[in-house]
């Protein structure tokens, strides 16, 4: 019974960590194209990649919540109320994604506090403001992507996603050094490719969605469904502390690394190697629990509680071994992974005294991150927000500042010190919603408190 579901999962689980691998592709390619063309365009490209991934980030977790949703009606047998569901989405989507057009277009004045020559920040200005176009294309794109995710159509939105990538390398070429009679934009050519893959991605599902005769029954392509702004609210009420919580992570982690710039090239540098490797392997992490979310919200809207729990469980354990796994990987490969990223020798040896803890951080990280998304099968979201922000903001940073910067209680540790600071906050993030998981899968009361149907 646990193989079959843990077979299951993965095969959910695998297609949604290559699509969160293709996104952390995506910044990686436009730096790297931008780089080719001059070092300012590198820098900017960089920089203004940092500016505007958060705001990115809370309109993905905002309507992430779409996929629990779509769950819960895929398990209560109510298909046909997914398209009036995937309405009111598209509702929030606009809601919020012309605002943060308008606020990424609006971002450049914080390019003044980066240190960058005008150069540079006048072509980070107007990478920003061509990405800014890409927001919208962004709400659509998570929106049809969570509809999809719910029905367990989890392999078109990998392709989707892995075509969006391939494609962005030659619009980025062709932009950048300016090519098919286009005049050569350099970096600010980045944001404009990235800007028409954040709209070419939705348009690609739309497609599916409209050819796929499975998809005929849900399909939210029919009519348009009135306004229903109890069940707007009840996004909204999921959605939020989703979209926060990636915020306000994405955001302490800026903050970190701009606490430590004073430290020196060979300490940042060391960091962003342990962070860059604390990221990728989450990946696994991030698919499983989709897909965990995916299974607990079926079995949460069939009103069959024991399969929901033992659904969750399985989730985390699952999560659980693959992340001791990688865990085993990275601390036995240290020396090997710090190479790959650097000739230097004085931040190879930092990286590799970094990376035990960063592989402890995986592990804390990843059951953290799955039982959060169990949690969300059950659209329960506020608490988690809460208590991954408090061990964030009200340890991370505070702790990390004291043992890392100089101090007159005990000598900087640097990253090191942060690295431990992270470590003991994420297990206090994960005991904390290992207890949360554990009260909401075993209360009786789990039918009438979190299934709200759309009537």
């Amino acid at each position: 019974m646990v193989w079959r579901e843990a077979r299951t999962l993965l095969r959910l689980a695998l297609p949604l960590a290559a699509a969160q691998l293709v996104m952390c592709l995506a910044g990686l390619v436009d730096t790297l194209m931008a780089g080719h063309y001059s070092a300012a365009d590198l820098a900017a490209v960089a920089v203004g990649f940092t500016v505007w991934i958060p705001i990115n980030v809370f309109l993905v977790g905002l309507l992430m919540c779409m996929t629990a949703f779509v769950a819960h009606l895929v398990g209560a047998g109510q298909h046909s109320k997914i398209p009036d569901l995937i309405h009111q989405g598209f509702r929030l989507s606009l809601l919020f994604g012309v605002p943060e057009l308008v606020l990424v277009h609006l971002s450049p004045p914080l390019l003044t506090y980066t240190g960058l020559n005008p150069e540079t920040r006048e072509i980070a200005t107007g990478y920003l403001h061509a990405v800014a176009w890409g927001m919208p294309g962004v709400a659509l794109n998570q929106l049809l992507r969570s509809y999809l995710e719910g029905l367990e159509h989890t392999r078109p939105v990998m392709m989707i996603q892995l075509l969006s990538l391939a494609l962005n390398i030659p619009f980025n070429y062709v932009m950048i050094h300016g090519k098919l009679g286009l005049p050569a934009l350099g970096g600010v050519g980045c944001g404009y490719a990235t800007a028409l893959i954040m709209w070419l991605a939705p348009l690609f599902m739309l497609a599916y969605i409209a050819l796929n005769p499975e998809l005929r029954h849900t399909s939210p392509l029919r009519r348009f469904a009135p306004l229903q702004r109890d069940t707007l609210y009840a996004l909204l009420k999921v959605g939020t502390p989703i979209g926060c919580t990636l915020f306000f992570q994405f955001l302490a982690f800026t903050l970190i690394t701009l606490l430590l710039t004073p430290s020196g090239d060979t300490v940042l540098g060391a960091h962003q190697i342990a962070f860059n490797l604390s990221t990728l392997p989450m990946v696994l992490a991030s698919g499983i629990g989709i897909a965990t979310s995916i299974r607990v919200g079926q079995a949460v809207g069939a009103n069959n509680r024991e399969l929901a729990r033992f659904r969750g469980q399985t989730g985390i354990l699952s999560a659980l071994s693959v992340a001791i796994g990688m865990a085993l990987l990275i601390y036995g490969n240290r020396a090997w992974l710090a190479a790959l990223y650097t000739n230097d020798i004085g931040v190879i040896t930092l990286a590799i005294q970094l990376l035990p803890l960063v592989a402890l951080y995986h592990i804390f990280d990843s059951l953290q991150v799955s039982t959060n998304a169990a949690l969300r099968g059950y659209k329960d979201t506020r608490t988690s927000m809460l208590t991954v922000l408090s061990s964030l903001w009200g340890i991370a940073l505070p702790l990390g500042s004291v043992l890392a910067l100089k101090n007159w209680l005990i000598p900087a540790q640097g990253a090191m010190g942060f690295w431990i600071a992270l470590c003991i906050a994420l297990s206090f993030t994960m005991l904390l919603v290992q207890r949360r998981y554990q009260k909401i899968s075993q209360s009786k009361d789990v039918e009438s408190t979190t299934i709200e149907m759309i009537d």
